[in-house]
């Protein structure tokens, strides 16, 4: 997964640059976040790209933890919906301000 997501994040960049990359964020996000990190990896050469890659990351977590949260409160019973639903959502908070952040 992780050298398919590298090799596609490298052609998504080269067709679309940056819009592309944070378009394909939250799926990688969403599919496996490891390699989302390890794709972000090679985008972040370079203090521009750096800057780029860390709000990808963000973008890509903040979409699984939303997904997450979805499951969870759709999904799950009883106390594990409630506590799960507190604990997503301030996890999302914590990403979409990383991601906000300049």
């Amino acid at each position: 997964v992780f050298q398919v997501a590298i090799v596609a994040l490298r052609f998504i960049q080269g067709l679309w640059g940056t819009a592309g990359v944070m378009m394909s964020a939250p799926f990688l996000g969403v599919a496996d976040a490891d390699a989302l990190t390890v794709s972000m990896n090679q985008v972040a050469i370079g203090a521009a790209g750096a800057s780029l890659a860390a709000h990808a990351v963000a973008l890509g977590l903040l979409a699984s933890t939303l997904f997450k949260l979805g499951l969870a409160t759709t999904l799950g019973v009883g106390k594990f919906r409630r506590r799960s639903a507190w604990g997503l959502s301030f996890m999302a908070i914590a990403f979409a301000a990383a991601f906000l952040w300049p």
